[in-house]
């Protein structure tokens, strides 16, 4: 009977190990996510994510925010090309000259540890309504 008992508390040791190697591996997993990716472009508001990494929290941020700035212009111009038939390349240099990421309103930050640096998730958007001014 000792035995038999000294097997119960091996294998219950070893369950509680197991299972807290699989809860590590979940939260290492989802640390991997990225906690801007999901926001999208819908009806009123195109929107569009970026990420950055650098050895300063600060250059991480704005490195991310600038990609996102050039994503949403990529989604815009994308969704005014198909409406207009006008070459996407147009549109984008019509926005990029036209749109400052101080009119863009950040919707989602993020910033973490990663692989020793910091690692910067942005989104931005902008509202359809405030985009019809570059069409007026």
């Amino acid at each position: 009977m000792p035995h038999q008992k000294t097997t119960q508390k091996m294998k219950f040791k070893q369950i509680i190990f197991i299972g807290f190697a699989l809860v590590m591996l979940s939260t290492t997993a989802c640390n991997r996510k990225l906690a801007c990716e999901h926001i999208k472009t819908d009806k009123e508001a195109f929107r569009a994510s970026g990420v950055a990494y650098s050895a300063r929290q600060d250059v991480a941020y704005e490195k991310a925010l600038h990609i996102a700035k050039r994503n949403l212009i990529r989604e815009i111009a994308k969704d005014v090309s198909t409406k207009s038939g006008v070459g996407e390349k147009l549109i984008i240099d019509s926005l990029e000259k036209g749109i400052t990421v101080h009119e863009l309103e950040v919707v989602c930050k993020h910033h973490d540890k990663y692989k020793g640096s910091f690692r910067s998730s942005v989104a931005v958007e902008m509202n359809r309504d405030k985009l019809l001014r570059f069409y007026d």
